[in-house]
């Protein structure tokens, strides 16, 4: 049992039946399923549809994520990646803004088009105010919500966008909730790497996206990784983890897993945006790529942080908003540190001269 797991009082009773139970031992412990299931709520600022023993559509949503073994099924030759920054900030399209100093710009996967038409990267550009030249990079960070439409339409998803254009594409972060089963834990992950499969198989640039909730979740993405030699680029996603004792729980578990892989990886992170987070990520990571929407968000709100990224504090300011985008980029830029020469996705800096 992992240190800090409490024992039920009662434990799960669906443990002999469980498909899950191969690889889950976790029926007496806080993460075993509930005796009774009851569907969750669809409510405004959740989306979360829990998995479990009981579910009525159980077998057909384990058919349809392959099972829920943390293996890349595909063939996982890395494509050609575009040269990134250390820094890329995440913007969307908005009237009044533009970003053209950029050598790269993120943008959400939900702006970008989930059904119907799919904005190629030719028209988020000119949205953008971008020169022709500007790696965009879509990113597929979101609301559970979003993700569970990703998910419905996800094969149309892929064939749209690899057409589109868009130099690189990261995985969706099906959501690994804190009280949620393993069940569900092991679901959206496995629904994360169907989605990498999906996407390269539709020839789209795609990297895969790590997430973990157990130790067993990291020693499975560490020996999955290391069967792949070819594959040499993955995303984090770190911008739930608010709280400080939220952020000290992940860090343990990174090291384990850049332990085992080495930081001899090209790893796009997403979320942190203060000094001492954004320290922490490198030193454990090696090299990264950080993506956050901070700088944008500041600006269209016409504030700016105050002391130099070493904790989150704003104020407002008279300056232009695009003065303001330019600014807190370059701090970004400066937090994270100039890419080092070898690394094979790096262009250095995050602006143009």
């Amino acid at each position: 049992m992992a240190e800090g797991q409490q024992l039920r009082l009662e434990p799960c009773r669906h443990c002999p039946t469980c498909p899950a139970s191969y690889f889950c031992d976790e029926g007496a412990t806080e993460f075993g399923c509930d005796n009774e299931f009851t569907r969750p709520q669809q409510t405004e600022g959740g989306g979360r549809d829990i998995m479990h023993p009981l579910r009525p559509d159980l077998t057909e949503r384990l058919a349809e994520c392959g099972g829920l073994d943390i293996r890349i099924r595909t063939r996982a030759a890395q494509q050609a990646l575009p040269r990134l920054p250390s820094y890329i900030p995440r913007v969307q399209p908005q009237a009044g803004f533009e970003s053209p100093q950029c050598l790269a710009v993120a943008v959400p996967l939900e702006r970008v088009g989930l059904s119907g038409h799919v904005r190629t990267a030719a028209e988020m550009k000119t949205a953008l105010g971008l020169p022709p030249e500007t790696v965009i990079i879509v990113t597929s960070f979101q609301d559970d919500r979003v993700l569970e439409r990703v998910w419905r339409g996800r094969r149309p998803l892929a064939e749209s966008l690899a057409s589109a254009g868009y130099d690189l594409i990261t995985v969706p972060n099906f959501s690994v909730w804190e009280g949620d089963t393993r069940l569900e834990h092991r679901y959206n992950i496995a629904r994360s790497l169907r989605m990498f499969e999906i996407l390269l198989e539709a020839g789209v640039p795609a990297v895969p996206h790590v997430s973990w909730y157990l130790e067993r979740d990291l020693d499975d993405w560490i020996r999955e990784l290391r069967r792949w030699a070819g594959l040499r680029a993955f995303s984090l996603d770190l911008s739930t983890l608010e709280s400080r004792q939220a952020w000290a729980w992940a860090m343990p578990g990174l090291r384990r897993f850049f332990h085992g892989i080495g930081q001899e990886w090209e790893v796009l992170v997403n979320g942190p945006s203060v000094r001492r987070r954004i320290c922490d990520v490198s030193e454990i990571c090696g090299h990264i790529h950080l993506t956050n929407e901070r700088p944008f968000q500041l600006a269209m709100s016409r504030h700016v942080t105050i002391d130099e990224l070493l904790t989150s504090r704003t104020q407002r300011t008279p300056k232009a908003r695009m003065e303001i985008f330019a600014l807190e980029v370059r701090k970004m830029v400066d937090a994270v540190g100039p890419a080092p020469a070898c690394c094979r996705l790096s262009a250095g800096a995050g602006l143009r001269a």
